[in-house]
């Protein structure tokens, strides 16, 4: 199945797709110059782009929209009177949309694997939270226990000290 691709430059490819310049730097890595390589280079072996070293997840999901828009011109007469080579070509496609299967779905478990860790996170926040409001609530009874206290203590000082003022009165000596 062969592809009608326009042979463009990994140049105009960034101005045209708005390639960051990191992806454009990812593809020099790997020694892709042309469209046509970025999309031989994604369907050889099933080549996913987050394999390129400092490729992330964001240049790859960029790269990965490239290939896709491009790779669908396909060339249906390419295609006729070439059984062997059209088997060849459909176990090639076969291998590629299953690559996109596999990168997608990895791509899911990452983000379901985040989206665990984040509830986690939550879950152990929640816990200190109660943890804080426990103490809070002890710290508040605390407070008003020694509150009391003080008052109880007040009223006694000032009972001692009319005490004292009255045998004053009486007993002028002391």
């Amino acid at each position: 199945m062969e592809r009608i691709i326009e042979d463009i430059s990994l140049e105009e490819l960034a101005e045209r797709e708005y390639l960051s310049v990191r992806a454009v730097n990812i593809c020099r890595s790997v020694d892709i110059k042309t469209l046509k390589d970025l999309v031989a280079f994604y369907e050889k072996d099933g080549m996913d782009f987050m394999r390129i070293r400092n490729c992330g997840a964001g240049t790859a999901r960029m790269l990965l929209e490239v290939y896709k828009k491009y790779s669908q011109e396909i060339d249906v007469n390419e295609f006729k009177g070439r059984r062997g080579k059209g088997l060849k070509s459909l176990l090639k496609k076969f291998n590629s949309i299953e690559s996109r299967i596999n990168f997608v779905k990895n791509q899911i478990e990452n983000e379901i694997a985040e989206k665990e860790r984040l509830l986690n996170e939550k879950d152990s926040l929640t816990a200190a939270n109660n943890e804080g409001r426990k103490e809070l609530q002890l710290l508040k009874k605390q407070t008003k226990t020694l509150e009391e206290e003080i008052h109880t203590f007040k009223v006694r000082i000032n009972a001692r000290n009319r005490e004292l003022l009255g045998l004053k009165r009486d007993n002028p000596h002391l």
